[in-house]
Formats: structure tokens, C-alpha cells, sequence
């Protein structure tokens, strides 16, 4: 087994990471006597642990940082390790105690039957199959929390809470600031620590980012932290861009570009591999100040303004991906990934989703495949990726869902194979024939479906729903189609006087400064460029 540690920086990137957990623990196989074989290695983000009570815990090996007021229900100690009821500790007051009730936030009814579950009121059964309506009731990622954290997993941000205010948390130097303090990045890496030293065999560290703001600049020197003291580890980067906030919220354009600029070159510095999601087609921006459109999965009914929504697709995502190394046969590892797909310099991939991949019940699999291909049936999540295809350097590709039962192709079809043994392996090698024999492919097939019981978002069609499950395909892309966005930025940059922007000219990016990333984000935009590309991006003013 090899570990992976995740840490979310920021307030979507939680509730991408809540999906993410809550995925992962529908997926655990309860049943030691099933003789079904065990595909995926829970352990590589989970850890064991014991409660005060000596309570076996199976909690994520997680970091979240968020601001304070982010957490509505949620303790930041958690709930896990708290005394038993009655408890006294080891106080040696011996005079009167006076009690003071302070009115807190109130559970959602899937919440309350989560407490009814471990109170031994209600039975988990009832919760599985319960018909939940948190589109318009979640309105922080622990709404929707289905397991317990551990107490070190959460880091609340000082100086600063949720939500946050005007000229508040919403820039790269203040997320700097916030690293520069020394009591802060104590307590993270007291958590990192406590994380790592006890695993066996570290393989490295999955880090999600909310990048628009103050949480891009806190990221960068968690990387640094992390290249500096685990340079042999593999650091896998998610860039996310929520839809969530109103115009009058937002960051001006300007600022936001900053943002990400800084954000981008730092983390690609220190990152095995990065990769930018978000539910805009064409720009980094909201739909309401670009004019460009938002995507819509055809086979979906989900609104991408509702962070609960939209992160669900990047949670459905990462978590299917992360199969690559999360599996009992022959798992790969994040080094060797991130080395497969950051060739040439070209640490920028994209992300892309085909969710439920649809195959019908009674058609071989190869056929169906042979009438649409599987680059087809996918949808980019990486913004200027429209399209899925495969003129691409290296990519890898997750699928999950497909029983070992399904009928590969017709008897009469020269491709027959049995495929009551060993299916995954016939659907490899067969997969193999679609792709290009000159593009590096890893390829994982998973016969187990995603499980999508509550509070994963009802928007699929009610069949995937009733039958609680459904077949997904991820991928990650060495994508030339990432240089439109890379040169997009860059020009952005080139035309910005920073010096109108004192929170940054200040502070990290001076005029020397500015030379020095735009030179960076040239250079990887090079990395990029084909007789196809465009040379230069798009101009905005602020």
C-alpha cells in the first residue's frame, strides 16, 4: 500500500473534497466473507485510527483549511475524539460550574439522520435509501458531509472568516501574508507531519485549490513546503473556479487574472502536475462578466451556479482518476503518473468526464464503442478544452462500472473473447485498439460502479438513482488545446500595469517581478504550441 494526503485550500475545494470522501466511503466493502475480489485499496486515503472510548475510526488523511464561520455544524475539533458523555477529564475544579447554551446552526434533515444513525435511532439502511433535497439547503461543503474528519484535518485561516468581505481574503498576497505567519504554517505542518510519519510508504499528495483568491497564495507555499521536504513524493495540483459567488462579489477581472498568474507559476514550479477546472467554456471568468457559457453535460440536470452541483462533477472526477493508484491490481503511483503526462515541461493537463457513460444493457461493449468512440462520450471540465479528442501527447484514462458479465462483442465477431475471466484485461487490450499506438496511455478499469447514494446530487436520470450506481469514465489529458488557455493568461498579463493594483505591486510583483512570470508563463506556453495553435489569446479590459 502507498498513502496519499490531501489537502483542500479553500471553500470549494471542500466541497469538491466533501464529494470526494463521501464517494469514497460508499465504496467500502463491508463484507470480509464476499468472495468477490477486493479491486480498490481504501487505505491509500484513509487511515485507522482509535477514539478516547477505544473506538476503531476510519477517517480521510486530510487537511482542510477554509476561513472561520465556514463550518455551520461541524466542530473544528470534530467529533470523534471528545470525551465520553458524562466525562469529567481530569479537572481538578471543585467549585460550582455554570452552563451557557449559545443557539447553533441547525442540522439539515439529512444531517439529523446521520445522528439518529449513530444514536441507534435510525437504521444507516433508511438514510441510503432516503430521497434528500439539499440543492437548495446546502450552503457550506459540511451540509453534506456523510463521515467524521479527524481532529487534525481542519485548519481555520486566521484574520479572516467566511463569508468573506470586500477587499478581504481575495488575493494572492494575502494568502502570503496568512503563510508568512509563523503560528499558522506551525500548525500545518505539525498536521502534515502527524499525517505522514505514520505512513509506511508515502506516495504523495493530492492538493486542491480555490485559486481566484487568498487561498492561491497560501497553496504556493504549502508546494514549496511540500517539494522542499518530500521532493521524492509526487504533488498532484487541482485548480478550481467556482460559479457560486454574485458579480458584485467577484474580484475585477484584473485582480482575478493576477491570481491566477501567480498562482499557476508558482504551483507548476513546485507541483509533479497540475490541473485547472471549471464550468466556463471559454474564459476563467463568471458568464455574467464575459458573456461566455457555461457547459452543460446532456445527460445531466444540474445548475453550475450551485457549488453542491458543480463541484460534484470535479469530486465524481478526481475520484474515479484517482483509481489510477488506488487499485489492488497493479496500481501505478502519483510520481509515475505525473512523469507520464508532465513530459516536456508540459505540467498543465486537463480534466475530462463522461458521467453515467451510457451503455446499453444487451449491447456488446466493443460495438457501442465502435459506433461512438470513447473520447466522444466525454466532456471537458478544463476551461478552452472543448473538445475531446485524441490528438493529444499522453493521457489516462479511468473507466468504472462495465460488470465482468457485460458480452464484450458478438460470438461471430473476430474480436471474441471470453470474457467471464479476467474481463478488465480483455477490455484493456481491446480499448488499446482505439487509441493511437504514438500517445502514452494509462489505462485503469474498475468492474465495481460509482456508488451514488445520499447526498450525492439527484441529477442524473431516476433509473442511475433507484439502482444507486453508475458507470463513469475519467481522463487526464497532455492537451495542446491547454495553449489557448496558457497564452490567454500570459497576453492578459503582458497588457496589465500592475502598478494600478497596489495590493500586489507592493507587496509580491513589482515591475521586475511581472517580467519574471510573465517570462515563466511564455515558457510553458510554449510547451504547448503546435502548427494548429493560435499565437496569441484574447484582450479584456479591466
Amino acid at each position: 500500500m502507498s498513502e496519499v494526503i490531501t489537502i483542500q485550500c479553500g471553500h470549494y475545494s471542500n466541497f469538491i473534497g466533501t464529494h470526494l470522501w463521501n464517494l469514497q466511503e460508499s465504496s467500502f466493502e463491508y463484507d470480509l466473507a464476499s468472495q468477490e475480489p477486493r479491486e480498490i485499496i481504501t487505505d491509500v486515503t484513509f487511515r485507522e485510527g482509535r477514539t478516547l472510548r477505544g473506538e476503531h475510526t476510519y477517517t480521510p488523511r486530510l487537511i482542510a483549511l477554509d476561513l472561520p464561520g465556514s463550518l455551520s455544524t461541524l466542530r473544528e475539533e470534530g467529533m470523534l475524539y471528545q470525551p465520553a458523555a458524562g466525562s469529567q477529564g481530569n479537572s481538578q475544579w471543585s467549585g460550582g460550574v455554570v452552563k451557557e447554551v449559545r443557539e447553533g446552526a441547525v442540522k439539515n434533515e439529512f444531517l439529523s439522520h446521520l445522528e439518529e444513525v449513530e444514536a441507534g435511532q435510525r437504521a444507516i439502511k433508511e438514510v441510503d435509501d432516503g430521497q434528500y433535497d439539499l440543492s437548495s439547503n446546502v450552503e457550506v461543503w459540511s451540509d453534506f458531509l456523510r463521515l467524521h474528519l479527524h481532529p487534525n484535518s481542519l485548519l481555520m485561516v486566521p484574520g479572516h472568516s467566511h463569508p468573506e468581505s470586500e477587499g478581504g481574503f481575495d488575493t494572492y498576497p494575502a494568502g502570503l501574508n496568512v503563510w508568512e505567519d509563523k503560528t499558522f504554517r506551525d500548525s500545518f505542518e505539525d498536521k502534515l507531519h502527524f499525517f505522514s510519519e505514520e505512513c509506511d510508504h508515502l506516495q504523495g499528495f493530492q492538493l486542491l485549490v480555490d485559486w481566484d483568491g487568498g487561498f492561491g497564495g497560501v497553496a504556493s507555499g504549502i508546494a514549496m513546503e511540500i517539494a522542499d521536504e518530500y521532493s521524492s513524493k509526487g504533488l498532484f495540483t487541482l485548480l478550481a473556479s467556482p460559479l457560486t459567488q454574485p458579480l458584485d462579489k467577484l474580484p475585477k477581472f484584473r485582480p482575478l487574472l493576477l491570481n491566477h498568474c501567480l498562482s499557476l507559476s508558482a504551483l507548476c514550479e513546485h507541483s509533479s502536475l497540475v490541473c485547472p477546472l471549471s464550468q466556463l467554456e471559454n474564459s476563467l471568468r463568471t458568464p455574467q462578466s464575459s458573456g461566455t457559457l457555461c457547459r452543460r453535460m446532456p445527460q445531466l440536470r444540474y445548475e453550475p451556479s450551485l457549488a453542491y452541483h458543480s463541484s460534484c462533477l470535479f469530486g465524481t472526477g478526481l475520484d474515479t482518476l484517482s483509481l489510477l493508484y488506488r487499485t489492488e491490481q497493479s496500481p501505478t503511483s502519483l510520481s509515475s503518473l505525473s512523469a507520464a503526462l508532465a513530459q516536456r515541461g508540459r505540467k498543465v493537463c486537463s480534466m475530462s468526464l463522461s458521467l453515467p457513460l451510457s451503455l446499453p444493457s444487451g449491447t456488446a461493449v466493443l460495438t457501442e464503442l465502435d459506433h461512438t468512440p470513447l473520447h466522444a462520450r466525454l466532456h471537458p471540465l478544463t476551461p478552452f478544452c472543448n473538445q475531446v479528442d485524441n490528438r493529444v501527447w499522453s493521457q489516462a484514462i479511468a473507466l468504472r462500472g462495465i460488470p465482468s458479465n457485460y458480452q464484450l462483442c458478438p460470438k461471430e465477431d473476430p474480436r471474441y473473447l471470453d470474457t467471464h475471466r479476467h474481463a478488465s484485461h480483455t477490455l484493456a487490450h481491446h480499448l488499446s485498439q482505439y487509441l493511437p499506438s504514438d500517445v502514452s496511455t494509462q489505462l485503469c478499469i474498475v468492474g465495481r460502479p460509482l456508488l451514488i447514494k445520499p447526498p450525492y446530487p439527484r441529477i442524473l436520470s431516476e433509473e442511475y438513482h433507484k439502482n444507486q450506481q453508475a458507470p463513469v469514465c475519467a481522463s487526464l489529458q497532455s492537451d495542446p488545446n491547454l495553449h489557448q488557455l496558457l497564452s490567454t493568461l500570459t497576453s492578459e498579463l503582458c497588457s496589465t500595469n500592475v502598478t494600478r493594483y497596489s495590493a500586489y505591486s507592493t507587496t509580491c510583483l513589482d515591475e521586475d517581478s511581472r517580467l519574471e512570470l510573465t517570462s515563466d508563463l511564455s515558457t510553458l506556453t510554449d510547451c504547448y504550441r503546435t502548427r494548429m495553435n493560435p499565437d496569441s489569446g484574447s484582450t479584456d479590459s479591466d
